[in-house]
């Protein structure tokens, strides 16, 4: 049992240990006895946990999800650039649509080297897969236009006059038009009387017998 000093040197009486250790009213702790007692039991305070605030806790969420939504970004690239190498052609374009809901791909850059078919770009507000690799070239090579470089990424549809092909509504956009196949642009639906390849003339483009307006 530990064993205190009194202020002569004597030993002091088991309540006046108590006493002196306890809280009195209104005065706190009595004076010195903070320094004084814990050290003689040979011990000393415990450290007070700090509590994370819920901002903090927050933050930190934050910064965890952003990392998980990065690893995933990556892997799921990397998933498209080996499918396209392998041939296999596995990630549809619906895929990668949907994919974007958590994969934040990149917005286009001009002047920069794209290594690999596969890569999913933004431009636009639209995804565009890298088909071949080139360095970019805003002016000679046009993200919407230039199609041996671009593809733009699409929801599938079977073609039908009851499931037609949206048609990109935003000028200058190069589509691979296939003959025998409806296309939806701007509220009505056209049929494609030829092949056209690279097509950059929309449905309903005067002059253009390749489409023909579905009543």
């Amino acid at each position: 049992m530990p064993v205190f000093l009194g202020a002569a040197g004597g030993k002091e009486s088991e309540k006046a240990q108590v006493w002196r250790r306890t809280p009195r009213a209104g005065k706190g702790y009595v004076p010195g006895l903070a320094a004084a007692w814990p050290f003689s039991l040979g011990c000393s305070p415990a450290p007070v946990e700090r509590i994370s605030t819920t901002e903090e806790k927050v933050a930190a969420l934050q910064v965890e999800n952003a990392a998980l939504k990065a690893t995933v970004s990556a892997s799921f690239q990397s998933q498209v650039i080996a499918d396209r190498a392998s041939k296999t052609n596995f990630i549809t374009d619906n895929m990668i649509l949907q994919s974007a809901y958590v994969v934040d791909y990149p917005e286009y850059q001009d002047n920069h080297q794209y290594d690999y078919a596969g890569e999913i770009l933004q431009y636009n507000g639209l995804l565009y897969e890298i088909v071949t690799p080139h360095l970019s070239n805003a002016v000679s090579y046009p993200v919407e236009t230039t199609f041996a470089y671009y593809r733009l990424v699409e929801l599938t549809h079977a073609g039908t006059i009851d499931d037609p092909i949206p048609y990109p509504e935003e000028t200058g956009i190069a589509v691979n038009v296939q003959e025998g196949q409806y296309y939806a642009y701007k509220g009505k639906v056209y049929l494609a009387k030829a092949d056209m390849p690279d097509c950059i003339y929309p449905p309903g483009t005067p002059s253009m017998w390749q489409w023909e307006v579905q009543e």
